[in-house]
């Protein structure tokens, strides 16, 4: 009873449709799909609306990509590409990109 009274005092703020799998209002969810660590790049992006299909597209990668450890397969939320970069920046920025933000 307490959760369900904490998650609907959430929904209120963030939005009614977290309790459907959506976003926070306002939020965005990026796919990241097919990182290659080995290479230090991201072969694949796709945006979806609903971190549910995120989510889902992400499993059916993960199947796709069994056996090889050098790829990983992510979902990323933010408000925004910006907040992406700041919080997640390898997955979108070159070794020399990220080497100059730390210099």
């Amino acid at each position: 009873h307490e959760w369900a009274e904490l998650f609907e005092k959430l929904a209120d703020r963030v939005g009614r449709g977290i309790r459907y799998g959506e976003p926070p209002a306002g939020w965005r969810v990026d796919w990241a799909r097919g990182y290659d660590r080995d290479a230090g790049m991201l072969s694949r992006r796709r945006r979806y609306e609903i971190g549910a299909d995120a989510m889902r597209a992400r499993f059916v990668a993960e199947g796709e990509f069994a056996g090889r450890p050098e790829i990983e397969i992510v979902a990323l939320v933010a408000e925004s590409e910006d907040d992406l970069l700041v919080t997640h920046g390898r997955y979108f920025l070159g070794l020399t990109e990220l080497a100059e933000r730390i210099a």
